[in-house]
C-alpha cells in the first residue's frame, strides 16, 4: 500500500529501512536546498529548486522516483517549501 508523508522540517523521518518510491519536493522560493540522506549520511536526493512551487506549480516541482529499499531517511536541510515521501511495499 502506498503511503505518502508532508514535511517541513529537518530530521530523521523514518528511522528504520522502508521501501521509497519517490521523493517530491514543493519549494517556497528559487534557490531554496533540500538535502535527503539515510541514516548511515549517503545521500539520497539533493536539489536546489529553480522557482517556488508552494501551491504545485508543476514547472517547479523537483521529484525523483526510487523503486528500493533504503536504510532509513533523514531530511537535513530544507530551505523552505513542502517534502513528499510516497513510500509501500517491496
Amino acid at each position: 500500500m502506498l503511503q505518502t508523508k508532508t514535511f517541513t522540517t529537518t530530521g530523521t523521518k523514518y528511522p528504520q529501512p522502508f521501501f521509497l518510491q519517490m521523493i517530491e519536493y514543493h519549494p517556497a522560493a528559487a534557490d531554496n536546498d533540500l538535502l535527503i540522506t539515510d541514516l548511515n549520511s549517503q545521500v539520497l536526493y539533493k536539489v536546489r529548486a529553480a522557482g517556488a512551487a508552494a501551491n504545485g506549480e508543476s514547472s517547479y516541482v523537483e521529484a525523483k522516483a526510487f523503486s528500493c529499499f533504503v536504510n532509513g531517511l533523514i531530511i537535513s536541510t530544507i530551505d523552505g517549501g513542502t517534502v513528499y515521501i510516497h513510500a509501500g511495499e517491496g
